[in-house]
């Protein structure tokens, strides 16, 4: 009788030849990718990647690489950039007001309070840089009932506890009354993005080895000083000498 010779191949225990098997390889990776990397992760992974680039130079494909997928899946989860932008800004919102609720302070020690949310905001924002441009572009220039209710809810809790805490230091003769309460506010916001928002800048004057979260307590302490030091009663001269 007769032997057959092997030709060295396994047989598919599908029946399939061999070239079925050459293309399992692809259709399984597919596969791991969905089911391994969801949608908050590749969220994660924005917002990681937010932290060294800023939003404008963001695309698909440089969120794929972060979150080592293929970019259809990132236009899987996310129709476009923008709604993948305002799931990351709606995780950094959430954050802020968590870290704010958390700061413990003395309501009647109005300079300590208004010092520790100083050192808030300007931690924040060297921590998160794209937080603020994200804010300006989804929220103050929102027009849907999100951005809207955002806007609205943050202007009147930040700056109305704010106030209520310059109140109690004009009340105790400790702030000055000459001067607007919103001013502040303004001024607290627009100073203490600079360290996240001006990287080119900030290099300029500090060196490439030098990053923003580095000086945050420094810049926070001279911040809180210019803006306490401008609030403030005047110590009368004789009262310096004696």
């Amino acid at each position: 009788m007769a032997i057959k010779k092997s030709d060295g191949k396994t047989p598919s225990p599908t029946g399939n030849d061999s070239s079925d098997s050459s293309r399992s390889p692809q259709k399984q990776k597919r596969g791991r990718g969905r089911g391994s990397v969801g949608r908050d992760a590749i969220v994660s992974s924005t917002r990681e990647l937010l932290r060294a680039v800023p939003p404008a130079s963001l695309s698909r494909k440089s969120v794929a690489e972060a979150s080592n997928v293929d970019p259809a899946l990132v236009r899987y989860y996310f129709s476009d950039l923008r709604h993948l932008l305002t799931e990351v800004l709606k995780i950094l919102v959430a954050e802020y007001r968590e870290r704010f609720d958390q700061l413990e302070f003395d309501p009647e020690e109005p300079g300590d309070a208004i010092e520790k949310r100083i050192r808030h905001i300007v931690t924040f924002l060297a921590q998160e840089p794209s937080y603020h441009d994200l804010f300006i572009e989804q929220i103050i220039n929102g027009k849907d009932e999100w951005a809207k209710d955002t806007r609205d809810n943050f202007t009147d809790t930040f700056f109305g506890s704010m106030n209520s805490l310059i109140e109690k230091g004009r009340a105790d003769g400790i702030f000055r009354e000459d001067f607007d309460s919103r001013f502040v506010y303004i001024a607290i916001i627009g100073a203490a993005h600079f360290l996240g928002t001006s990287r080119p800048i900030f290099e300029r004057l500090f060196g490439r080895d030098m990053n923003p979260t580095d000086l945050s307590d420094q810049y926070a302490d001279f911040l809180s000083d210019i803006i306490l030091g401008g609030i403030s009663r005047k110590v009368p001269r004789q009262a310096q000498d004696s």
